[in-house]
């Protein structure tokens, strides 16, 4: 195939633009008296720069010192093998479809262009804190995610027989000291102000692009603002987990972040899209990118002019602690049934005394939008106070439940604040 080149930089490294449009690394070397043709680095170890290219030319002469021929069995770097090592547990059903995306993100984004092109037993526990020190911005959970990820790929190689040990285990990165990220260290404006100025803009947002995606759009963020849902769940719905004869969502366990079924009402907001778009397709929303609709999040915020802390920002996630808040101080529901409504399970010695019923949790969802809406709600204060409640007024029995449920209650709220 014939083809254009532009180099970028003088040299025997340079880059080379293909016919179908697309730029590769090509590099041309001699190496103890030998001259090497011209081999594409892009093809050959992934490389997509001319720095990264210029340190595999490094590893190349070194194999070839060695006797080894460096062009051929690429297969078992950690690319060549990831592609492998991810398909089987697409096939084993070891990850769900989005878990299959996230990991492929994640590596895409910090491993493939710094270690992918080295083989297994080329890396070093240098190479590993090197990329973890490029990583030092971020979050200890992303690092976590990033290091077991490592783990797995390293043990499938470890039984494919590449390596003999994984270089993995027992190391540890340094973890940066991060604290719990709070709604009130976000929004200048009372969670409640800011989820009805968010609410009523809705409605009005259209999208900058593919605008006959407006009402996928608009859907899409009222159900991640009235249920509070993880983002993955909302967008993995499909036709099976809508039971509309009950006006409710049931998540199964394929999509749920527990791995459990989670019951949650329809809102009246999305009714009538959930109805006409089962009609066209098998899932929820079909035309749904994470990344896209990221951006048209950032839009809607802005568009609902939020009052928010200099250089920081709302995100979808955030969405869960908004309603966390609005549910205790604006709509009086009990705190461990304002976070089961989030599907998180209750902890300790709570979970073997302590459950909610479906209806509890719809009770506390339609009383939760009454108040989005401008609706009047009616809290009830005749309820037994375990805040005040004292040893002697109950069975010896039910002593720890009540402790565990003061503890729970004390810490759920004390995250509010």
């Amino acid at each position: 195939m014939s083809t254009e080149s532009k180099k970028t930089q003088k040299g025997n490294v340079y880059i080379q633009k293909m016919k179908n449009g697309k730029e590769q690394v090509m590099v041309r070397f001699s190496y103890e008296g030998k001259n090497y043709p011209v081999k594409n680095f892009t093809k050959l170890f992934g490389a997509t720069d001319i720095t990264t290219a210029r340190k595999i030319l490094n590893e190349v002469k070194v194999e070839i010192s060695k006797g080894r021929n460096p062009f051929v069995v690429t297969s078992y770097t950690l690319n060549g093998v990831w592609k492998e090592f991810t398909d089987n547990k697409i096939i084993s059903k070891d990850w769900k479809p989005r878990t299959a995306i996230t990991y492929q993100n994640q590596y895409d984004r910090w491993v493939r262009k710094k270690l992918g092109w080295k083989k297994f037993d080329k890396v070093r526990k240098k190479d590993i804190q090197d990329l973890f020190q490029d990583m030092g911005h971020l979050g200890n959970s992303s690092k976590s995610f990033t290091k077991l990820m490592l783990q797995d790929l390293f043990n499938y190689a470890v039984k494919l027989e590449l390596i003999d040990k994984n270089i993995l285990i027992g190391f540890s990165f340094k973890r940066t000291k991060s604290e719990k990220r709070k709604i009130v260290n976000i929004l200048i404006d009372e969670p409640l102000e800011a989820v009805r100025k968010i609410y009523n803009s809705i409605e009005k947002y259209e999208p900058q692009m593919k605008k006959f995606h407006t009402e996928e759009v608009r859907a899409s963020f009222y159900l991640f603002l009235l249920t509070a849902h993880r983002a993955e769940e909302i967008l993995s719905l499909r036709k099976e987990h809508v039971i509309l004869s009950h006006d409710k969502f049931v998540s199964s366990p394929d999509i749920t972040k527990t791995s459990e079924y989670y019951h949650f009402p329809i809102p009246q907001e999305v009714k009538e899209f959930v109805k006409s778009s089962l009609v066209k397709s098998d899932t929820l929303f079909p035309n749904m990118i994470r990344e896209t609709l990221l951006k048209r999040w950032k839009e809607l915020i802005k568009l609902a002019d939020v009052n928010i802390y200099e250089g920081l920002s709302l995100t979808i996630h955030d969405t869960r602690r908004l309603m966390l808040s609005v549910m205790i101080n604006d709509c009086g529901i009990d705190g461990l049934l304002a976070d089961y409504c989030l599907n998180h399970k209750p902890n300790g010695i709570i979970e073997n005394y302590l459950s909610f019923s479906y209806k509890n949790v719809e009770e506390a969802y339609q009383k939760f939008w009454k108040v989005i809406r401008g609706e009047e709600i009616v809290i009830e204060t005749k309820k037994i106070d375990l805040h005040n409640i004292t040893l002697n007024d109950i069975p010896e029995a039910m002593i720890p439940m009540i402790l565990a449920y003061k503890r729970e209650q004390q810490k759920i709220e004390s995250d509010m604040k």
